[in-house]
């Protein structure tokens, strides 16, 4: 096949796309579009190659997976290696694990099923993942196990290859329709939803050459597909479903204009695309990939967060320098090397790959490296370990379910426990603050939690949304816990006090997410049917709520609620810890007026369970986490006041425990 230069600026198109969409240009929405457009071109290239090789008698499946190397491997080797150097210098203990975790499967070529299970693309948190963007190369280098193969059988047979892959590829996207509905997540990263489109790529290459074909229709093709591109690059958010049917519009796109570019006369289409500026950039398209999101990776996460438009456009421009170089002084060398010098070209990357695994296995198995660290980031950060320091064993939580049949004991040895904690995480920080308190008075309590799990009866939480959530054991236990908490705290006689602790504002009433957290569309689901949007949640969980106090409260039990506290926008401990860095913005200091605003809801319907059931009590962690000035401050003696952007550190709760004393009094 000659050389087409409009293909070069084809991936000038789809990298652009992708670039400035990660760096947050607002009018580029849809700009992770520009994979596809990737996956499209690669699926034609490779197709033609192996055809080509194929009616020559000379394709090997070893030479095949030697230019893969040679073309793969060598930039990435030197991108992975940065990333190491960089999160080394950059990078708190915890992200440098979770970086050395993902190091091994990037290398392996599985980093799309590792992201799968590990982050949803379009979260905003899923920024700071430097190398999050390599599932793309794992999808390609997956297809490319099998593809080989596939079109050497269908030559050899003299079967018809346009119309098998053609069948396959419906097939493909009929199950990326289906699945982006049920786990849009699996859909997004996994080969068996992608596979569609590396073969349309392929349709196009065995597409007949029809010599006399008009260049009306080339130039009709060619327009429209570069609209079909366009637009949904302009149109398309992180809310489409994709890549179900949203998908088909720019792959078809990029496929008619690589098929209309095969004629003997270029459109104006043809001609822009092949204009020398965008030629330069496409050569460059593969390293720039590869370059740009760590830069806006590492950058974001100096800045506390997605980095400012200025900055990230600063990192781009250093990621394009870093591409030339790279194209010029590692890529080009490595693949114009004569094939027989297998040793450089191919063993000494693969060995390197090897290597780097190993790497990446040490970073996670060493904690981090956390001995790098100066003493002030270390003691911020060291409270980020407070979420295993709270009673995370008395919780359920994804797969692991604590029946409150076997809830913990916490306080005083031999004591009769007379009081039973119910709640979520922030129970979790109740529970170490009651202990404390509880021990003062010789006392015990039970305490069993599950988390994310709304308190009240006759609801639960439907799996019809966000199902890589609520179709874990933990969701679908929420309304058995609940049941079985209300059924423990009636039926033995020796609980006399229920303390009821859980983070109020949260998805459950329809309160807005906060800024440290993507939102999540969970639904209740009672008798009368599921909420209608997650602002009908509010309805559903009061109902169930005042079941719970009213059925308490009628068997004289004597009941506490733990009223909120107050939420930063942001990771405490490690929003302290990027100060260092001098780009992020001060941490804000919290105000009870911020209180208020923020569970302005929440407090409202406590005013009338306070009025409905005076004998209810409430418990106000803000008397103590906020001074009388109204402030409500991020540190205390030096100790970051949360372990993260709503749960209280180990040191903030056991300063709430005086709060409790009432709770064991006779």
């Amino acid at each position: 096949m000659k050389y087409r230069a409009d293909i070069d600026g084809l991936r000038t198109v789809a990298v652009l796309s992708v670039v400035l969409f990660h760096a947050g240009v607002a009018k580029l929405t849809g700009g992770f579009v520009g994979v596809d457009i990737f996956f499209v071109i690669s699926g034609f290239l490779i197709s033609n190659l192996i055809v080509h090789d194929a009616n020559c008698a000379g394709f090997s499946i070893l030479t095949f997976y030697e230019r893969r190397v040679r073309r793969i491997f060598p930039a990435l080797i030197v991108v992975i290696l940065f990333c190491i150097l960089a999160g080394y210098i950059i990078y708190a203990p915890d992200d440098y694990v979770r970086l050395g975790h993902s190091i091994p499967p990037v290398t392996l070529f599985f980093s799309n099923i590792y992201f799968w299970k590990s982050v949803s693309y379009f979260d905003p948190q899923a920024d700071l993942n430097a190398l999050l963007h390599t599932w793309s190369l794992s999808v390609e280098e997956q297809f490319y196990i099998f593809y080989p193969i596939l079109l050497l059988m269908l030559h050899k047979w003299r079967l018809p290859a346009r119309v098998i892959l053609s069948v396959l590829a419906l097939a493909s996207l009929l199950l990326a329709t289906v699945l982006v509905q049920l786990k849009p997540s699996a859909a997004f990263y996994l080969l068996p939803t992608r596979t569609w489109e590396l073969m349309v790529g392929g349709i196009v290459a065995f597409w007949p050459r029809q010599e006399e074909r008009s260049y009306t229709t080339e130039l009709v093709a060619s327009i429209s597909g570069l609209v079909m591109i366009v637009v949904p690059v302009l149109v398309y958010d992180s809310a489409t479903p994709f890549p179900g049917l949203a998908a088909l519009p720019p792959v078809l796109g990029a496929g008619l204009i690589i098929w209309s570019g095969a004629g003997s006369r270029w459109t104006p289409v043809h001609r822009l695309l092949a204009s020398r500026p965008m030629v330069f950039v496409g050569l460059a398209s593969y390293s720039l990939y590869l370059w740009h999101f760590p830069l806006l990776a590492f950058t974001s996460y100096m800045y506390g967060g997605r980095a400012p438009l200025n900055a990230a456009l600063v990192a781009c421009a250093a990621a394009f320098a870093l591409a030339l170089l790279s194209l010029y002084v590692v890529e080009q060398p490595v693949r114009r090397r004569h094939s027989s010098a297998r040793l450089m070209t191919v063993a000494l990357p693969s060995a390197a790959m090897i290597a780097i695994a190993v790497t990446g296995v040490m970073i996670a198995k060493s904690n981090g490296l956390p001995g790098r660290l100066d003493e002030r980031s270390a003691r911020m950060l060291a409270v980020s370990g407070d979420r295993t320091r709270h009673h995370a064993e008395c919780m359920s939580n994804g797969n692991v379910i604590v029946a409150p049949a076997k809830a913990c004991v916490l306080g005083t040895a031999g004591a009769t426990p007379h009081t039973l904690l119910w709640g979520d995480s922030h129970a979790l920080v109740t529970a170490t603050a009651m202990e404390l308190a509880a021990r003062r008075r010789g006392a015990t309590l039970l305490f069993a939690a599950t988390a994310d799990c709304p308190i009240g009866v006759g609801f639960a939480i439907s799996d019809t949304t966000e199902r890589g959530l609520t179709t874990t054991p933990s969701y679908r236990y929420c309304g058995y816990y609940n049941e079985a908490m209300l059924a423990r705290a009636l039926n033995d006689h020796a609980i006399t006090t229920v303390v009821l602790s859980s983070r109020w504002s949260n998805w459950r009433i329809g309160a807005p997410a906060n800024l440290a957290e993507s939102a999540v569309d969970l639904r209740l689901v009672d008798a009368r049917g599921i909420a209608a949007s997650v602002a009908g949640n509010r309805a559903i969980f009061e109902r169930g709520f005042m079941a719970v106090l009213r059925r308490l409260d009628g068997s004289g039990k004597r009941v506490f609620i733990v009223a909120p506290v107050p939420e930063p926008p942001a990771s405490v401990p490690e929003a302290l810890y990027v100060q260092r860095f001098g780009l992020a913005p001060p941490l804000k200091e919290l105000s009870l007026t911020d209180y208020q605003t923020r569970h302005a809801s929440i407090l409202a319907f406590f005013a009338k369970v306070h009025r409905e059931l005076p004998a209810v009590r409430f418990i106000r962690p803000v008397a103590i986490l906020c001074d009388t000035a109204g402030r409500c401050p991020m540190l205390h003696d030096g100790i970051p006041v949360y372990f993260d952007h709503n749960h209280l550190s180990v040191d903030a709760a056991r300063r709430t425990a005086p709060l409790y004393d009432g709770v064991f009094a006779p």
